[in-house]
Parts: structure tokens; sequence; C-alpha cells
């Protein structure tokens, strides 16, 4: 069996910092991330970038890339990230400053005082 879940990563390289890193991820979860800088007119590294910037020490870069993708579309589930100008966008990214590597604080929500 674990051959078949590794089987179903891909690894996707990105450079960060003047380096070269990687993070892997199910072609599903790819697909969405893709779909998120579509739509908010990104590249795929940028974004990394982005989300890698306001992470937690001690967080994986792929474990917050799951993280923010599970955020965004709990988030878009509520309808709270609508379009590529949406500050509610950005609050997801900097909502990573609050998850810490066992996943505390899980439910970042972009909430407006």
């Amino acid at each position: 069996m674990t051959r078949a879940r590794s089987a179903a990563l891909r690894s996707r390289n990105f450079e960060m910092g003047g380096r070269r890193t990687s993070a892997r991820l199910e072609s599903p979860l790819w697909q969405a991330f893709d779909e998120i800088c579509a739509d908010h007119g990104v590249n795929r590294a940028g974004l990394a970038r982005m989300i890698d910037a306001r992470r937690v020490s001690g967080t994986g870069l792929t474990s917050a890339l799951r993280i923010f993708l599970l955020s965004y579309y709990r988030a878009a589930a509520r309808k709270e990230t609508r379009s590529p100008t949406d500050e509610a966008f950005l609050d997801l990214i900097a909502a990573l400053d609050h998850v810490g590597p066992s996943g505390e604080k899980p439910s970042v929500s972009p909430e407006k005082p």
C-alpha cells in the first residue's frame, strides 16, 4: 500500500531564497494549487514563495502548502475568496503565521473586523 501512495505523489521544484527546494503533493492537490494560481494571477513558484515566507519555523513546505490549500477551499466554501483582488486571498497566506508544525489552529479564516 505504501508503494501505491508514493506513486501518486508528484514533486515540483521551486527556487526559494536562492536555493532550490521541492514539495511533493498528490496530482489533485497540484491541480488545485494551479487553479488558485490562475484565479489569482500568480505563478506556482510565486505562490509557493508567499506561503514559504509566512510559514512557522518547523513546518515543512509541503505541510504549509497542504494547510494553505485546505484553508483556501474552506474559505471558498464559505464564499470568502471571490476575486483575485480580494484581500481574503492574502489573509489566508498571512494566517500561516499562526499554524504551527503540528497544525495548531487549523481553522484559518480571513475574518474581517
